[in-house]
């Protein structure tokens, strides 16, 4: 009986808040992504730290503008990168991660037209 009162305990505190959100994983992610991979850096220094793995996606901005990317989504992101840096994004990349069972995303880096990084974030697909 100890145990289940116990066990009850424990999904009652993980409920109420015990773990941390998702929401503040993907932030401690996304910062230390930004650690490893500070602004300015090369994309073949990024693309080097992930050896064999290549980007699931690598799009680089139409003529007209990631606001009319056929990709809304896609251009939507690089939009939000542009405005959280000031800086304009010419390509973006997307690398897959999974740690663990359950933990998975995708981080996405952002670049200008001199392939350096301006911006880069953690996005958990994993709830």
């Amino acid at each position: 009986m100890r145990i289940q009162a116990l066990f009850l305990a424990l999904v009652a505190f993980a409920i109420a808040g015990g773990c941390a959100s998702v929401d503040e994983k993907t932030q401690k992610r996304t910062a230390d992504l930004l650690h490893s991979f500070p602004p300015g850096t090369t994309r073949a220094t990024v693309q080097a730290r992930f050896g064999s793995d290549q980007p699931d996606i690598s799009k680089v901005c139409p003529a007209t503008g990631w606001a009319s990317f056929y990709d809304r989504s896609i251009g939507e992101k690089c939009q939000n990168s542009e405005r959280r840096t000031g800086k304009q994004v010419n390509r973006c990349d997307r690398y897959a991660w999974r740690s663990g069972m359950f933990d998975a995303g995708h981080y996405w880096f952002y670049y200008d037209d001199a392939d350096r990084l301006t911006d880069a974030e953690c996005e958990s697909t994993s709830d």
